[in-house]
C-alpha cells in the first residue's frame, strides 16, 4: 500500500499573522516513477494536474490589466461576486453555492489578483536580495509561460502573469487567502534565473557559457523538498508565537481573540 505522508506547521510572522507551511509526500510521485510518466503516454495528465494545482492564471474568460499600481479583473462587470476586502472575514467573501460558473470563475480571479499580485516588501530582501525584479529573494516576478511543457525534463508551469503567486484556485473558493504552492519538480526558478542571465550576456555583464543549468527531475525534487520540508520543520521561538497560536487553535469561544485580527 503506497501511504501519502503530510506535515503541517502553523507559526506566525513579524507582524504576528497567523500561517501554515503545508508539504504533501506521494510515494508514487518518487523520481524514477515520474521519469516514466512524463516519458509515457500520461504526459499529458501530469502536467495537466501541474497545472491545476500549481495555477498561475486566471479562470474561464478571465483576464486582468495593471491600472496604475493595482491589478484588475477584466471584465469587470460581473456583479454578482462578491467584492474582496482583506480587513474582514474570508467567509464574508465566499460566492453563494449556485452561482453560475463563470461567476465562481470571477470570483476566483478577482481574489487572486487581490491577493496572489506580488510586491515586493523587506521579505524580499532578506539572505543578500535588494528587493526588485532583478534580486528577489523570492524570484518575483516569474517569466511568462503559455503553457504547462515538459521539454528535456525540465517542467515549466503556465504563468500568464509574471507578478501573479502561483495559487490554488480551491482555496480561493473556500477560504480565500494570500498563499502559494510548489510542485517539487517545477522549475520556474531556473527560467527565471536564465532570464537575468541572458539581460546580463546583452549588457555583457555575463558570458553565455556561464547561463545556469536547468536542474534534472531528481535534483529539483530534492532541492524543493528540502525547501519545502525545511519550512515545516523548523523550530520557532515559542515564547514569541505560542500564545497566538494557541488562541487560534483554541476550541470554543476565547477572550482576547480578536488581537489576532490584524
Amino acid at each position: 500500500m503506497q501511504l501519502t505522508g503530510y506535515l503541517v506547521k502553523f507559526e506566525t510572522s513579524t507582524r504576528m499573522a497567523l500561517h501554515a507551511h503545508h508539504v504533501v509526500m506521494q510515494p508514487p510521485l518518487q523520481t524514477p516513477h515520474v521519469e516514466r510518466l512524463l516519458a509515457g503516454a500520461d504526459a499529458g495528465r501530469v502536467l495537466g494536474l501541474v497545472e491545476r494545482l500549481m495555477c498561475g492564471y486566471l479562470p474561464g474568460a478571465c483576464t486582468a490589466e495593471r491600472r496604475g499600481r493595482a491589478l484588475v479583473v477584466v471584465p469587470d462587470d460581473i456583479s454578482a461576486v462578491r467584492p474582496v476586502d482583506g480587513r474582514f472575514n474570508p467567509t464574508a467573501c465566499l460566492p453563494a453555492l449556485d452561482d453560475s460558473r463563470a461567476e465562481l470563475d470571477a470570483h476566483i480571479a478577482r481574489t487572486a489578483v487581490s491577493t496572489q499580485d506580488h510586491a515586493h516588501t523587506h521579505r524580499c530582501r532578506k539572505g543578500g536580495y535588494k528587493g526588485t525584479d532583478e534580486s528577489c529573494a523570492l524570484a518575483y516576478p516569474r517569466v511568462v509561460q503559455a503553457a504547462t511543457t515538459c521539454e528535456n525534463g525540465v517542467v515549466l508551469a503556465r504563468l500568464d502573469l509574471g507578478r501573479l503567486v502561483f495559487y490554488v484556485p480551491t482555496f480561493m473558493l473556500a477560504l480565500p487567502c494570500n498563499h502559494t504552492i510548489g510542485i517539487g519538480i517545477e522549475q520556474s526558478r531556473w527560467k527565471r534565473q536564465k532570464h537575468l542571465h541572458d539581460v546580463k550576456v546583452a549588457r555583457g555583464e555575463a558570458r553565455p557559457q556561464d547561463a545556469p543549468r536547468p536542474q534534472t527531475l531528481h535534483e529539483a525534487l530534492l532541492d524543493n523538498s528540502f525547501y519545502m520540508g525545511k519550512y515545516s520543520t523548523k523550530v520557532d521561538d515559542c515564547d514569541t508565537h505560542g500564545e497566538i497560536i494557541t488562541l487560534a487553535t483554541a476550541s470554543g469561544r476565547v477572550r482576547h481573540a480578536a488581537h489576532l485580527v490584524t
